[in-house]
Order: C-alpha cells, then sequence, then structure tokens
C-alpha cells in the first residue's frame, strides 16, 4: 500500500485497499490529472518517498504543476514495485 503496511503482489487488491481504507483511487487520480505511462511512475513514487498528505494529493493542479512533476520520481523506490507495472 502506498499509505500503510498493507502488502500484497496484485496491483488491483492494492487499489481496492487504498479506496476502501484510504478514499484514494489511484484509477480516479490517474483519471483527474490526466497521467500518462511516465506521469503516473512519477505519481507512486512520489507518494512512497514523500507520504504527502490526502488533501494535496486529492486537489487538482494546473497542467504540469504536479509536485511529482520532478524526473527524480522516475526511478522506483521499491524492487519490483507491483503498482508500476498496472
Amino acid at each position: 500500500c502506498l499509505f500503510c503496511d498493507f502488502s500484497c503482489q496484485s496491483s488491483s487488491e492494492i487499489f481496492e485497499h487504498c479506496n476502501e481504507i484510504h478514499d484514494f483511487s489511484i484509477i480516479n487520480a490517474k483519471k483527474i490529472h490526466n497521467l500518462d505511462c511516465y506521469s503516473y511512475i512519477k505519481l507512486i513514487n512520489y507518494i512512497r518517498l514523500k507520504k504527502p498528505a490526502m488533501e494535496d494529493l486529492k486537489k487538482i493542479y494546473p497542467y504540469n504543476t504536479h509536485p511529482w512533476s520532478d524526473d527524480v520520481y522516475l526511478k522506483s523506490t521499491l524492487n519490483d514495485d507491483p503498482l508500476l507495472y498496472f
């Protein structure tokens, strides 16, 4: 999980867990922020590294001003992160 110690190998289980337990839909965030493949990877790595407040993740940002826009977030924080292979 991006927000707690819950762990599993299935990205769909993690998506469901995040939505039900943390009220955060990764799928909706991808759509709302119009994320391409690279931006999605940056978002996942940003959340894992920075542990931002949920309110910050749910904000609508002007184009390309997301806090995760920096290319530094293209580097995976976990080996074989199932969320990066979605």
